[in-house]
This record gives structure tokens, sequence and C-alpha cells, in this order.
């Protein structure tokens, strides 16, 4: 997933002692010249896709399929291969730490 524009800020919270980091990452098939690799995640990370489709391998053996609209969360340490299946694909993202 490092390929494309990816830009984040930082919030937290007093009431939960909730530190999470949330921004906008985009991509298009010109980004993607090589296979992906598998991306593991740093924090507990909840996507909204704003617009594209991709197919998320979640190990051990779980796909998930978004498209625009779609939400999908994933648990800190999760390995995952992800598969831009559109031209162009945009997300929202959330960590949580």
């Amino acid at each position: 997933m490092s390929a494309g524009a990816r830009s984040s800020a930082v919030c937290s919270g007093s009431a939960m002692s909730l530190t999470c980091k949330w921004g906008l990452w985009s991509v298009n098939q010109d980004d993607l010249r090589t296979a992906p690799a598998p991306y593991v995640f740093t924090g507990d990370e909840t996507i909204l896709v704003l617009e594209g489709e991709v197919e998320v391998d979640v190990e051990p053996s779980t796909k998930v399929r978004l498209r625009a609209g779609g939400i999908a969360s994933f648990k800190k340490g999760t390995t995952s291969q992800w598969n831009i299946t559109s031209d162009e694909y945009k997300e929202v993202f959330i960590y949580a730490f």
C-alpha cells in the first residue's frame, strides 16, 4: 500500500485516552507498476472507500471486497494483500492506537 498519495493528521481524546491518526490515501493504476507487498496493519484501522474498488486478502483466508461507500475495519497486526481493481482508488482511513 505504499504507492499513491497519503496525507494524515493526528487526533487524541482525553475521556478514553484514545490516540488516532486519520487521513486520505489515493492511488491510480499508473502508480501500481509492481505486485503489492503484504501490508501489516500497525494499529486498528477503519477505512471508508470514497472512490473505486479494492479486494483485500486478509490472513488466514478472508477476502474483503469494497467499493465506493464500503466500510471495513482491521485489527492491529493483521497481515493483508491489497489489489486495487479500478483505475482510481481513494479512501479515508482512521488508525486507533
